[in-house]
């Protein structure tokens, strides 16, 4: 990393006439490029140990895969004439013993292959509904489950259930800092602060000089002298039954409807 300092004339004082966030770039910049270099680019999956389904859908699946990539290697050894992996045997026992299920062995020779492919694949379809029937199983209490704390929370805390269904809540605000003109503050303290004297500035009392807005403003909130109130004598005026009748039949069936009621509201 050092050495990529070098080239990008990076400073290791704070005294420098680049910015701070020229300064970060680099530094940036150089860990980035030291990084690729020096470590292991490798991709990783993250197992996550909290199940969508229960833990049985969950293991009636894992069987499901291993199954099903026993089938497409058996299947491959045929087109190919690859050598026949019987050390799927023990797997299949194992599967066997697990779940009651009627897998026979893989055999030996290639003429009893597509017999066990049809057997195999018996045993995949029963697994695959078994499978299906227990997420479906457990969606249906999940709802059940979500229906009774619904209703329980209907009845003994109002107040939450209605903010749930009109989506009121606080969004939580979090500032890591504050960049000001001068500095960039951090400490926890500093930031409450630093906010705390901004909405006191924003929300104080201004004085307003009246003299810049007598001699600017005023003339653009006199009323107009080319609009006359006589055009607005008739804006309040009521509607007729004619006018009303006239609107609706000009109107579809269902917004005339609309209007029909509002009407016999007002």
């Amino acid at each position: 990393m050092s050495s990529n300092l070098k080239p990008n004339h990076t400073s290791s004082s704070t005294q420098t006439t680049d910015s701070l966030e020229t300064t970060w770039h680099k530094i940036q910049t150089s860990i980035i490029s030291a990084a690729h270099v020096h470590i292991p680019n490798k991709k990783f999956t993250v197992c996550n140990f909290q199940h969508i389904f229960s833990s049985k859908a969950s293991q009636l699946h894992s069987y499901l895969k291993k199954l099903g990539n026993i089938i497409r290697q058996i299947k491959a050894s045929i087109k190919h004439q690859l050598i026949i992996p019987i050390s799927h045997n023990q797997t299949i026992q194992e599967l066997n013993s697990s779940y009651h299920l009627n897998i026979p062995l893989i055999p030996n020779n290639y003429e009893s292959l597509s017999e066990w492919i049809s057997l195999a694949n018996t045993e995949w379809k029963s697994l695959y509904h078994a499978c299906n029937l227990e997420n479906i199983k457990n969606i249906r209490e999940q709802i059940n489950d979500n229906i009774t704390k619904r209703c329980s929370k209907l009845q003994h805390n109002p107040t939450s259930m209605i903010n749930s269904i009109l989506n009121r809540h606080c969004d939580p605000v979090r500032f890591d800092n504050i960049k000001t003109d001068t500095d960039i503050i951090t400490e926890t303290v500093l930031i409450k602060q630093h906010i705390q004297e901004h909405f006191n500035q924003w929300t104080a009392s201004r004085h307003i000089q009246t003299q810049i807005f007598n001699s600017s403003w005023l003339d653009e909130y006199q009323p107009k002298a080319n609009i006359k109130s006589d055009w607005y004598q008739h804006a309040l005026t009521n509607f007729t039954e004619d006018e009303v009748s006239q609107t609706l039949n000009q109107l579809p069936n269902n917004k005339a409807l609309v209007f029909l009621v509002l009407a016999m509201k007002c």
